[in-house]
């Protein structure tokens, strides 16, 4: 049996949502599996349609941490046949206490703390006693309109999401007179986030390091690239694991206004985003589970 512990797993959306998801059917293939899971609007109507078992913990955030914890150390005691546990975050693994084989994920973002700083020791702590840690890459948005409307008046930017700098963008797109160009959208349903990307031309997700910040991978590339739809990815973070540059997206300089903009003038030009798109498609298929399980089986 393996023993799946995530703070991250639908209906709730998002990138480490579909990556735990694509892990634990995968999984399911192999042996039984049994998840536990923070509670999520819906999700019993969810779970209902899984052919695995999921335990929802409800709660206050850090009320929640210790009763997961509990029932998971509970569970273990009670369960002899867990062969390995597979956290999404290290903080999933905090009190649990086994000598089952651990394997952790990790995420640049949540490992980038000052060296001797509390978090950085907490940190350590976890990951000194797993038996795998596995990187979701190899490093483990800044808007670019101005002029392109000009070139190409039909042009449509559909942000998905919200963040710090959703009001200042907002604020922006005022001022630069894009409000015919620039569509925000948050708290949208999957089917929908996917019927928008699958509609697209171009993936831009020009990443930049914000302080502790960076994008690790970039789940969204590919899922992009599944769609035929290729990527604009910036050169801070591990979005090259997921772009190869020229061939399925571009890689640029996500602080450059510049860079942003002539990548995607040059994907625009000569509808060149339908050559990249086909060969975005074909790449993705080596991120498909069916293969990632195979590296996972080595150690597990």
């Amino acid at each position: 049996m393996f023993l799946v512990l995530t703070r991250n797993f639908p209906p709730e959306v998002g990138g480490m949502q579909n990556l735990m998801w694509g892990l634990t059917t995968s999984l399911s293939k192999l042996d039984m599996v049994k998840v536990f899971a923070d509670y999520h609007e819906n999700s019993n109507i969810f779970d209902e349609k899984v052919s695995f078992s999921i335990e929802r913990v409800k709660g206050p955030k850090i009320i929640r941490k210790f009763r997961k914890s509990f029932l998971i150390n509970d569970f273990l005691t009670k369960n002899k046949k867990v062969r390995c546990i597979i956290a999404d975050h290290w903080k999933s693994l905090e009190n649990i206490k086994t000598e089952v084989k651990k394997i952790c994920l990790i995420h640049s973002k949540e490992i980038n703390h000052k060296k001797g700083s509390w978090l950085n020791k907490r940190v350590l702590s976890i990951l000194n006693n797993v038996d795998y840690v596995i990187a979701n890459s190899n490093f483990t948005k800044n808007m670019a309109l101005r002029n392109l409307k000009e070139i190409y008046p039909d042009i449509i930017y559909v942000c998905i999401g919200y963040g710090d700098e959703e009001e200042n963008i907002k604020k922006l797109v005022d001022q630069l007179g894009l409000s015919k160009q620039v569509i925000f959208m948050k708290n949208i349903s999957n089917d929908l986030k996917n019927a928008l990307v699958s509609s697209s031309n171009i993936f831009v997700m020009p990443s930049i390091i914000d302080k502790k910040s960076v994008e690790g991978f970039g789940i969204a590339f590919v899922e992009a690239a599944q769609f035929g739809v290729p990527s604009l990815g910036g050169k801070d973070g591990g979005a090259s694991d997921a772009i190869i540059h020229e061939k399925t997206g571009l890689i640029c300089d996500g602080n450059s206004l510049d860079e942003i903009y002539s990548s995607i003038d040059k994907l625009l030009k000569d509808r060149k985003y339908k050559d990249f798109g086909k060969l975005a498609k074909e790449n993705s298929k080596k991120f498909h589970w069916d293969n990632i399980i195979e590296d996972y089986k080595r150690i597990l």
